[in-house]
């Protein structure tokens, strides 16, 4: 299982060549992927705010299982959904977690997360006031481990 990092590395090459004040990063400040604490500290020297989009990991970190258009690798997929199993034998969701620990870095200015559903977005407003269960996040954790920060190709094969 290889971790590709490159997707991260161009943030660095696009603020060499321009001034920016925000870069938005999706799917890469969630549960299973939390590469850009990578870069959170550089980011803020330079005095770059950070949106970090797709906490749910584009349908990843859902009940309902991932969609089948998701360009994961199957073996995410897979890990991913054992987590969201064991989240709902706990009594709890993979959703809820996923909305607290994106939520969990106050170095990230914003998270971006979105949904047709308005009783959706007011579950995630509901779940971001209340405490994360530590002690089922550290297991989620575990169950992910390995596959943390595997990812995955997006948008042309030559911005890959």
């Amino acid at each position: 299982m290889e971790i590709d990092d490159t997707h991260l590395l161009r943030i660095w090459r696009v603020l060499e060549a321009v001034p920016l004040d925000v870069i938005l990063s999706y799917c890469h400040f969630q549960l299973n992927d939390n590469s850009l604490l990578e870069y959170v500290t550089r980011l803020k020297e330079l005095g770059v705010g950070i949106i970090s989009a797709s906490p749910l990991g584009m349908g990843l970190l859902c009940e309902r299982g991932t969609p089948s258009w998701h360009p994961a690798p199957a073996d995410l997929k897979e890990v991913c959904a054992r987590a969201a199993a064991h989240c709902r034998a706990r009594g709890s969701s993979i959703e809820k977690l996923a909305i607290q620990y994106s939520l969990s870095n106050p170095d990230i200015s914003t998270t971006l997360v979105g949904s047709a559903d308005p009783a959706e977005m007011e579950k995630n407003i509901r779940w971001a006031s209340e405490p994360m269960d530590r002690q089922l996040l550290d297991e989620v954790l575990a169950i992910l481990k390995p596959v943390h920060n595997l990812t995955w190709s997006s948008g042309r094969a030559e911005n890959n």
